[in-house]
């Protein structure tokens, strides 16, 4: 009898939970907007700090994630703001049917027997009308994390195709390194990529599908499919949301539910992968006829990480320009090609923070920290061809210096300017190749500025 009490008192718990879980969806929705709609450029500064700190391939893989999780945040968003407006909708109904409980009193409308039958087949009373909106505000948080593990599931299964991909490649170069352009390449992806990137295909058209190849009786396909099933769904990691997929199909009309979910991951893909514009006449490319805000110093936006060249400003009247170059990991291997004799500070790349020295580091004279700096910097000079209107400059010198404005490390000078006439000059920075030999890899940069 106690058992029989208790378990009723939980059942009306729960189902007065759910009369109420409304006023919880607008608090989390509410606190969870606060947060996440300064999440996407949070994330597009830590990747930015990422690229200009990270140059290794291995460890840049884990910069997909941070991709992954700007997507699902502009996902989050967006449907949280669809949330609140179908709740405010929502509560607008419910309280307009408190003062109208009656609802529509087609009587008072004094309509043709026509339209008095059409509105009574068609428009629901504002009871009903309330029930759906709820129901329908309520599936969206599960929609909404269906969708980002949705696109989870599919960055998971390109990355691990092109980390199996890149595995596969190394591995076997060394065991046939030229086995590319044998007929070995035709039976190694045959029988192990092109697997894969079927069952993933057959995975992909089933989930949108709604299940249909799952409907096929035949005994050898359904038992084929199962195996693909089992390895896709491990390495996608779709059992993580499978129970939310299969509760939505089974309880929503198949149609509805696939016309929402292609549509909305149609749109999704169509807004990641296209833009529009109609400044035809217009290049965000750098040329010396583009001025970026981000070169001068005055006007660099805060918390924006410094990634390129800047001076102090786009009009200078000091006489001088204050240039700072931020370090670029990116030439780190092209500086060692060109510079082969100059050793760094320390080891590139991963490292432990003890040291030791062996007989052999004995015998060699070891240069201090002032002599190892002038031997960087000088390369570094050399490294770099710094011009104004095409006069190259020499007399200059290179010092380490991290920018106050996000203690991003680089190389500072500062160049006379005294004897440029009143008016516009250009400034340029590029890459010295100091031997005919070495081409340069990046593009010159410039930045346009006034003499006053």
């Amino acid at each position: 009898m106690e058992k029989s009490n208790k378990s009723n008192q939980d059942k009306n718990w729960i189902e007065r939970l759910h009369t109420r879980s409304w006023e919880m969806e607008l608090l989390i929705v509410g606190f969870a907007l606060l947060v996440m709609i300064n999440v996407p450029d949070k994330l597009s500064g830590l990747e930015v700090k990422w690229k200009s700190t990270i140059s290794a391939d291995f460890i840049n893989v884990l910069l997909y994630f941070v991709v992954i999780a700007k997507v699902a945040s502009y996902i989050l968003l967006i449907n949280l703001i669809i949330h609140v407006i179908l709740r405010g909708f929502w509560i607008g109904i419910v309280g307009l049917n408190s003062v109208y409980p009656n609802g529509i009193i087609l009587n008072n409308l004094n309509f043709s027997s026509r339209f008095n039958k059409f509105l009574n087949s068609k428009v629901k009373d504002l009871d009903k009308f309330a029930v759906t909106i709820d129901n329908i505000a309520s599936s969206i948080f599960a929609f909404t994390f269906l969708l980002i593990f949705i696109f989870f599931s599919l960055s998971l299964y390109f990355l691990v195709l092109i980390l199996g991909i890149a595995i596969l490649l190394v591995s076997v170069e060394k065991i046939l390194p030229d086995w590319l352009d044998s007929p070995y390449a035709i039976f190694i992806f045959s029988t192990i990529i092109l697997p894969y990137i079927i069952a993933g295909i057959l995975a992909a058209s089933d989930f949108l599908g709604l299940g249909f190849l799952k409907r096929i009786r035949k005994n050898w396909f359904s038992k084929i499919y199962l195996f693909l099933s089992k390895c896709i769904r491990v390495v996608t990691l779709s059992f993580l949301y499978e129970s939310i997929y299969y509760t939505l199909i089974s309880n929503i009309s198949k149609k509805i539910t696939g016309i929402i979910l292609a549509c909305y991951i149609g749109i999704l893909m169509f807004l990641l992968f296209t833009n529009y514009s109609e400044f035809g006449y217009f290049t965000d490319e750098t040329t010396e006829f583009v001025m970026l805000h981000s070169s001068y110093e005055n006007r660099i936006e805060e918390s924006k990480r410094i990634t390129n060249p800047t001076i102090q400003s786009n009009v200078v009247s000091e006489g001088f320009l204050e240039l700072f170059i931020p370090y670029d990991i990116h030439d780190n291997e092209l500086f060692q090609n060109k510079f082969p004799d100059v050793k760094p500070f320390k080891k590139i790349g991963l490292r432990t923070n003890f040291r030791y020295t062996s007989n052999k580091d004995s015998l060699n004279i070891e240069l201090t920290d002032e002599e190892k700096s002038k031997i960087i910097l000088d390369a570094f000079k050399k490294f770099y061809l710094i011009s104004v209107d095409d006069s190259i400059y020499h007399n200059y010198n290179f010092y380490f210096y991290k920018h106050p404005n996000a203690d991003e490390p680089g190389f500072f000078t500062i160049i006379s300017i005294d004897n440029l006439k009143v008016g516009n000059h250009l400034l340029k920075i590029e890459e010295n190749p100091v031997s005919d030999s070495l081409e340069n890899e990046n593009e010159p940069y410039y930045i346009p500025f006034w003499v006053n």
